[in-house]
């Protein structure tokens, strides 16, 4: 899934409007590659239903229905002076609708996150140099091989075991540690890839986009 180009445009306006720069060294997100990450971070929610409202926002943002609502008179967002456009934006934190509040804050949170992990074109940003930021570290050169060596049936495993833990987050990982450790056979069953210390370099963008596995999908209410 891909957005289309008048949501993709509607989404720069956004992100340019909380992110728009210094006017010289910094430059705003749109020009950082910033929008991209913000989208794909969006197009990655396993909730479909959160993925498809956010989608029809972008379709109806630049509207003037959509304007008026947001106190930007009849002129579209996207053609306001980025000062009006911060003020728009910032009547939906005022407001007293708990939803526009929390539109303000998911909008701001995903484009500020993806501004300061964006590496720019040279792959280094000129934002992490201005915060003090080193980048990433890279990857350790004297990670230790692996310690496991995962199965990955292809076809129908007959597996025997004391104890199946579902996923290897924080608490399944955790408890598969603790039961191994007192003598139980123990399997792990994980939906992501198997990463060791050679796999991380430190960066929130290669660990969100290639480490990060989501997990399925909530299940639908019953009507």
């Amino acid at each position: 899934m891909e957005l289309s180009a008048k949501q993709r445009a509607a989404l720069a306006s956004i992100c340019d409007t909380f992110t728009p720069g210094d006017g010289a060294d910094l430059p705003p997100a749109s020009q950082l590659g910033a929008v991209d990450i913000m989208a794909a971070l969006v197009l990655h929610n396993p909730r479909a239903a959160e993925v498809k409202q956010f989608l029809q926002l972008l379709e109806l943002w630049d509207s003037r229905a959509t304007q008026l609502i947001l106190g930007g008179g009849a002129r579209r967002f996207s053609r306001q002076t980025q000062q009006r456009r911060e003020r728009m934006l910032l009547a939906l934190a005022e407001s007293n609708v708990t939803r526009k509040r929390a539109l303000f804050q998911a909008l701001k949170g995903a484009a500020t996150l993806s501004y300061y992990m964006a590496p720019g074109p040279t792959g280094r940003s000129p934002v992490w140099s201005a915060i003090g930021y080193p980048g990433p570290l890279g990857t350790r050169t004297d990670a230790p091989e692996p310690a496991l060596a995962p199965i990955r049936p292809s076809a129908p495993t007959t597996l025997d075991c004391d104890v199946v833990v579902v996923g290897s987050g924080a608490g399944g990982g955790t408890a598969a540690a603790v039961l191994a450790g007192h003598g139980l056979d123990v399997i792990v069953v994980e939906k992501g890839g198997y990463y060791d210390d050679r796999d991380f370099d430190g960066g929130e963008l290669s660990g969100l986009s290639r480490l990060y596995a989501p997990g399925p999908r909530p299940p639908r209410r019953a009507s």
